[in-house]
């Protein structure tokens, strides 16, 4: 067991720990999915129980943990949405080398897609639960 007091880690395992507890308490989060510094603070110590390397998961931490799973999450359905592409659950966008210059192009607007070009997301059905159903987009109103 490696532990420091650097940047936090996060391992899948870790990942799922604070997926779970964000499930457990997704009512905190709204109709925005937006959590409270609360919430982070109450899971800090779940995660932190988990910990196997790295610093220290802080409510800090969480919070910026949380943030990166929401943008992947974005990135996701961007992939989802495009027109002509397909999303699979283990080879992620299937781009294939003809479809190089459109993913190139995909990539300058969509930066964290770039994981996923041939693979999937391994949170990708617990965290769907979490995030606000929020159609976003140019021709989008609010």
């Amino acid at each position: 067991m490696t532990k420091d007091n650097g940047a936090a880690q996060w391992t899948t395992e870790d990942e799922v720990t604070f997926i779970d507890f964000l499930l457990l308490h997704a009512a905190a989060a709204g109709d925005g999915g937006n959590f409270k510094m609360v919430t982070f603070n109450a899971a800090a110590p779940v995660v932190e129980a988990k910990r196997v390397k790295g610093g220290p998961k802080t409510a800090k931490a969480c919070q910026n943990k949380y943030n990166s799973l929401h943008r992947t999450f974005r990135a996701i359905q961007a992939i989802k949405n495009r027109s002509g592409w397909t999303w699979s659950d283990e080879t992620g966008a299937s781009i294939t080398p003809e479809m190089e210059d459109t993913w190139s192009d995909f990539l300058k607007v969509h930066k964290d897609a770039k994981p996923f070009k041939n693979k999937g997301w391994v949170h990708l059905e617990k965290v769907s639960l979490l995030m606000p159903a929020t159609v976003k987009g140019k021709h989008v109103f609010r």
